[in-house]
C-alpha cells in the first residue's frame, strides 16, 4: 500500500543544503572583510622605518683647508694686531669652543639636506703658507705674504634613514655645497687658541674665512676608498723679515 511522504523528513532535508550555503557565503563575506582590513592597516598605520645605528651613519674622516686671509689685507692697526696673533698661534689648535664654531657653519650650509643629522669637528690646526706673492716695506726687501691656512678635521653623521647607497650619493653634494657656501656661512669670533697640553694661549677676536682651499671626498665609513692624494705641504714657519741699513757718507771739506 502506497504511503505518503512524511512532509517533515522533507522540510529536514530541504533545510540542510540551505543552512550550509548561507554558513559558506558568511565564511566568505568574513574573509573579504578580513582581507579588507589587513589590506588597509598600513594606510592607516605609519611604516617603522629602520633606524641606522651610530657607527653605520657616520663618514670617513673628512681634511677641510680653509683660507683665513694674509697679511697682505692687514694694514689698519686692528687687522695687524689680529694677524700678529695669528702668527703667535701658528701649530695651535682651536679650542673646543672654536671647534663648535666650526661645526655650526657646517651645520647651518648642509641642514636644508634630508640626508644631514649632524657633524662632529675633532680639530682645527692653525697653519701658514707663503702665497707666492711678494710685498715691499719700507725700508725692507720685499717678503713673500703669509697666509694663514686653518686644516679642519670632521665627520659628518648621517641622517637615520640615510643608508649606505644614501650616503654615497649625498657625499658629492654635501660636498659642493661646503665649497660653494661655508665661508659666508663661517663665524668665527672670541675663539680659543690652545698649545699641546690643552692650555689656552691666545683669543683672536675674529677669523675671516675668505675660502675653502681644499676638501676631501666625503664617503660612508665603510667604504673602501684610497686615499687622496695630499695637499701640498703647508709651512709651519713665518715668513721672516729682512732689513736693509742705508749709510750716508759725507765729503770732508
Amino acid at each position: 500500500m502506497y504511503a505518503p511522504p512524511n512532509s517533515g523528513n522533507v522540510a529536514a532535508r530541504t533545510a540542510v543544503p540551505v543552512a550550509a550555503t548561507i554558513a559558506c557565503l558568511a565564511c566568505l563575506l568574513f574573509l573579504l572583510a578580513v582581507t579588507i582590513v589587513l589590506a588597509l592597516i598600513p594606510v592607516y598605520i605609519p611604516t617603522k622605518t629602520a633606524t641606522l645605528s651610530p657607527d653605520t651613519r657616520k663618514s670617513n674622516d673628512v681634511t677641510m683647508y680653509l683660507n683665513a686671509g694674509s697679511t697682505s689685507s692687514g694694514r689698519r692697526k686692528r687687522q695687524t694686531t689680529q694677524w700678529n696673533t695669528l702668527i703667535r698661534s701658528v701649530g695651535g689648535k682651536f679650542g673646543s669652543y672654536g671647534n663648535t664654531l666650526v661645526e655650526n657653519g657646517i651645520r647651518k650650509v648642509l641642514q636644508g639636506r634630508k640626508e644631514f643629522g649632524s657633524v662632529t669637528v675633532s680639530s682645527v690646526l692653525v697653519t701658514v703658507e707663503s702665497s707666492g706673492r711678494k710685498k715691499r716695506l719700507s725700508l725692507t726687501k720685499r717678503q713673500a705674504n703669509t697666509v694663514f691656512v686653518l686644516k679642519a678635521l670632521f665627520n659628518i653623521i648621517f641622517d637615520n634613514t640615510c643608508g649606505y647607497a644614501c650616503q654615497l650619493n649625498a657625499g658629492p653634494t654635501f660636498k659642493s655645497l661646503l665649497q660653494n657656501n661655508l665661508p659666508s656661512a663661517l663665524s668665527l669670533t672670541n675663539v680659543p687658541i690652545i698649545d699641546s697640553s690643552g692650555g689656552t694661549t691666545a683669543t683672536i677676536s675674529s677669523i675671516p674665512i675668505t675660502g675653502v682651499l681644499y676638501l676631501t671626498n666625503i664617503y660612508p665609513r665603510s667604504y673602501p676608498f684610497a686615499a687622496p692624494a695630499a695637499r701640498p705641504t703647508v709651512s709651519i714657519t713665518t715668513a721672516t723679515t729682512s732689513t736693509t741699513t742705508t749709510t750716508t757718507t759725507t765729503a770732508a771739506p
